[in-house]
């Protein structure tokens, strides 16, 4: 019998080994991590037993079950734990549970399959409270440690009012608070709101003055990539704070389902919370240790941190470099090393961890400029100091060179016929032609229940595409820009910086589409949306065209009509009408989904006609999010404009009405899940 025993616990590992090396036929193997425990259970070919720590950073031992059980399905899963896992019991899902110090003899009973009773842990916890708080009375305290563990309700809150909030499920909870999904009913808004316990506040007689005291260091943080505090509120019900409610995965998710990010997103992930501790740390601002749980990937691809800003209460006192490489440590599964597309980002991730070199992992200002000289794929002295950097790309361009010109004289040397079908074949596309989705629908005049439908708005007739502009379309308008001036197009107001309206990895998604294969790791074709685009090429393309992007409320009408549907088809959701992410699993190993809409990631704009609204435009509901050519205030940051993106996504699992609003970050913001559609005021020319 083959046993993977994992727990960051050397002791507890030991303890179950020791155990069972006095037992025939058993082969233990050890992890100290998710991560190698998943790399040892493939390396093993078979496992029999899984005996795993259910609560580790940065992955949990969830996570490692549900990995290998998806390679050995038969897998029998035991959880060890120091501290209560009632709170977790959907989690562990009907498998065995051990406190540590495991009973080895229970543990055995349970190896032979003999039925072992459900532990009892009050004995546990309560032995452990009064250990606990008895360490704190010989410290003078006498009031017992804020670690102790407390006999509390989880969820009692649950569908409360707390003020101008209506409080939904329970997303998070310890000892002191407990986080809910919260709707702030005045305008609307999803927000995350932490209540503090008033079990804690008994426990603990400072523990309001040091809760509102972190909430106002957490206040004080307002940056581009850590969430942001919104309020605070202290009356005899309560005393709670809300926050932004992150709408992405956290990367213990991620890593734990086995994903992998290719390049460019996974050095944007770096490049974020860097950005993120750079400003932590010009400010003096003081937090918390990073644990994986703590770092988004949003749906558009963008890093987002959860709010460590700290009073004092649990400060992270290592140096920037030792931050750093722990940093390093915590993502480094989720690059594939081995990818054609990767050598920058472990490169990047080498001198993040490296003990002497300083040019990276120096200070996490220094972090942030190497990962934007790899965004911006700069060879030269700004590539952020990355060794070599620019040699290697000097010699990937000569080897383009010399394979270029190689094949030039191979076509001069055959004869004429030869090197005809020698072209036919180089730029044969493998893929379904390119269609012209030149059709606009009219919207005609009238009004319609614009939101919440309180206020009927009153609109002109208008024109919008049929649907999302495609690849094929936009590669058209890049062969008619050339080499002109780009300027003809831009808005006024487009950074100076920006040069051009290509779209990022470009060359890779065009040449994939081109010939039917697959990009980001997903079939692709020329009539796919463009994705990868930003506010300002958007609206480029659109004027290139002679017309404009939509305003939010022309989008919003003809998605729900006169009648103001709450999806484009009716009032009734049906996830097989659309590309959405009710079908995606982020935590699988191979990406899989699809099986609601037949696609894990985009969809050709014209594959899916039951997403279609009440005059007959197609994929508002899914596919990709749009841009439109309305900016409003940023919800987290009053005194900054956004675009205004409208539709969900193939990403989007939840939020599908069609008068969602999602703001962007900036009018920068590009994502693989992210595209765009044109309007007129004018009927189109036929």
């Amino acid at each position: 019998m083959k046993v993977l025993v994992v727990d960051e616990d050397a002791d507890s590992r030991e303890r179950i080994r020791e155990a069972l090396a006095t037992r025939e036929g058993f082969t233990v193997v050890e992890a100290s991590s998710a991560v190698e425990g998943f790399t040892a259970g493939q390396e093993l070919g078979e496992v029999d037993v899984l005996i795993t720590a259910a609560l580790m950073a940065p992955q949990d031992g969830f996570h490692l079950r549900t990995g290998l059980r998806a390679l050995y399905p038969d897998l029998r899963v035991a959880f060890v734990s120091r501290t209560d896992l009632k709170r977790h019991l959907a989690k562990v899902e009907g498998d065995m549970i051990f406190y540590k110090p495991v009973d080895t003899e229970a543990l055995g009973a349970w190896l032979d399959g003999a039925t072992v009773g459900e532990v009892e842990e009050g004995d546990f916890l309560e032995e452990e409270a009064k250990r606990e708080a008895g360490g704190v009375e010989e410290a003078g305290e006498g009031v017992g440690s804020q670690e102790a563990v407390l006999e509390v309700e989880v969820g009692a809150l649950e569908n409360a009012e707390l003020g101008d909030y209506e409080l939904g499920e329970v997303v998070s909870f310890s000892n002191r608070a407990e986080t809910y999904h919260a709707i702030q009913r005045s305008v609307k808004r999803k927000v995350a709101l932490t209540v503090l316990r008033p079990e804690f506040v008994e426990h603990r007689p400072t523990a309001v003055e040091e809760f509102l005291e972190e909430v106002r260091a957490k206040a004080a943080v307002v940056q581009a990539h850590i969430a942001p505090v919104f309020e605070a509120h202290e009356d005899e019900k309560a005393i709670y704070y809300t926050h932004e409610l992150i709408a992405g995965t956290a990367l213990d998710q991620l890593m734990g389902g086995g994903a992998r990010l290719n390049e460019a997103v996974f050095v944007g992930l770096i490049r974020d919370v860097a950005d993120a501790f750079e400003y932590l740390r010009e400010r003096k601002i003081q937090y918390s240790e990073l644990e994986a749980r703590h770092v988004f990937l949003t749906g558009d691809q963008q890093g987002r941190l959860a709010n460590i800003a700290d009073a004092g209460r649990q400060p992270d006192e290592r140096s920037e470099t030792e931050q750093i490489r722990a940093f390093a440590s915590m993502i480094a599964p989720l690059v594939d090393l081995d990818g054609e597309k990767s050598e920058l980002a472990g490169k990047l991730l080498y001198l993040m961890g490296h003990e002497k070199d300083r040019e990276v992992n120096g200070s996490w200002a220094q972090l942030r400029q190497a990962a934007e000289g790899v965004t911006k794929g700069d060879a030269g002295d700004e590539a952020g100091g990355l060794p070599d950097m620019a040699a290697k790309v000097r010699r990937a361009r000569k080897r383009r060179e010399t394979v270029r010109k190689v094949l030039m004289g191979v076509m001069v040397g055959i004869p004429v016929l030869g090197v005809l079908l020698l072209i036919v074949f180089v730029n044969r596309s493998e893929g379904p032609d390119a269609k012209p989705f030149d059709t606009m629908i009219r919207i005609p005049v009238g009004s319609f229940p614009y939101q919440d439908g309180l206020e009927r708005v009153e609109l002109e007739a208008f024109w919008i595409d049929e649907h999302e502009v495609s690849i094929g379309q936009y590669a058209e308008f890049l062969r008619a820009l050339g080499d002109e001036d780009t300027g003809v197009y831009d808005h006024v107001d487009q950074p100076e910086e920006k040069k051009d309206h290509i779209p990022l990895k470009w060359d890779e998604m065009y040449a994939a589409a081109r010939r039917g294969k697959t990009f980001e790791g997903q079939p692709i074709d020329l009539n796919c949306p463009v994705v990868l685009v930003d506010w300002w090429d958007a609206y480029a393309y659109a004027r290139w065209k002679g017309r404009r992007l939509p305003t939010e409320k022309e989008w919003e009408k003809a998605a729900r009509g006169r009648e103001g549907l709450i999806y484009p088809w009716g009032n009734e959701f049906d996830p097989a009408r659309l590309n959405s992410g009710r079908d995606y699993d982020p935590e699988s190993l191979d990406g899989s989904g699809g099986e609601l809409d037949g696609y894990v990631f985009w969809a050709p704009v014209d594959a899916i006609a039951g997403d279609s609204g009440p005059y007959g435009v197609i994929g508002q509901a899914g596919n990709v999010s749009e841009w439109t050519a309305s900016w409003d205030y940023h919800p987290a940051y009053p005194d900054r404009m956004v675009p205004v993106k409208r539709g969900g996504s193939f990403l989007a699992r939840d939020q599908l009405e069609a008068n969602i609003r999602r703001p962007a970050n900036s009018a920068e913001e590009r994502g693989v899940s992210l595209g765009f559609r044109t309007a007129s005021s004018e009927r189109p020319e036929d």
